[in-house]
């Protein structure tokens, strides 16, 4: 994680500011890792003071860093990384992806994962987990939903009304047959 000379340099040029230039030199260096840009309060406290050191900028945190110039920093580091910003296109991939995959994957983290994998390999940076949760549950229940009514359309009546007749709890009694079945 140590910052390289022509790194520093890089940093120094595009930012006067002694936070706005420690927090483009945080940026620069946890964007490869996480594959996303943190909020400055979130990077740790530790890995904020030995870049500030590496930078001369001892004694500088990123409470002053003006979101302002974030915004402006972000668009710099995706060019320097050459990383296309979460937008539509890099949701389309990641729902691609995890719809290619869904089939034969039981857990969500596994549409995830190969979400990541795909945004990655495309150069693009990744938005926040929740955001990937919540399309692969999107993707998961649209599968399932298709598997149900595939399963659902093969049914012969009869055998519809057998397992309907599972669900139902007999007069007098507490629980359906299939309760009993799951014991």
């Amino acid at each position: 994680c140590t910052p390289r000379t022509d790194e520093l340099r890089w940093v120094r040029e595009r930012s006067h500011a002694p936070a706005s230039r420690l927090g483009l030199l945080c940026w620069l260096k946890t964007f490869p890792i996480l594959g996303r840009f943190a909020l400055p309060a979130d990077i740790p406290a530790p890995l904020v003071a030995y870049l500030a050191e590496r930078a001369g900028l001892e004694g500088i945190g990123l409470e002053r860093y003006p979101r302002r110039t974030q915004v402006r920093h972000r668009a710099e580091i995706r060019a320097v990384l050459g990383v296309k910003a979460w937008g539509d296109a890099a949701q389309a991939l990641a729902i691609a992806t995890m719809e290619r995959i869904v089939g034969g994957r039981t857990h969500l983290s596994d549409l995830i994962n190969g979400a990541i994998e795909a945004l990655v390999a495309a150069h693009y940076e990744l938005p926040a987990l929740g955001t990937l949760r919540r399309l692969a549950g999107t993707v998961n229940a649209r599968a399932t939903e298709a598997w149900l009514a595939t399963v659902a359309s093969r049914l012969a009546a009869v055998h519809r009304a057998r397992l309907d007749a599972l669900l139902v709890v007999p007069e007098g009694a507490t629980e359906s047959a299939f309760s009993k079945l799951c014991k």
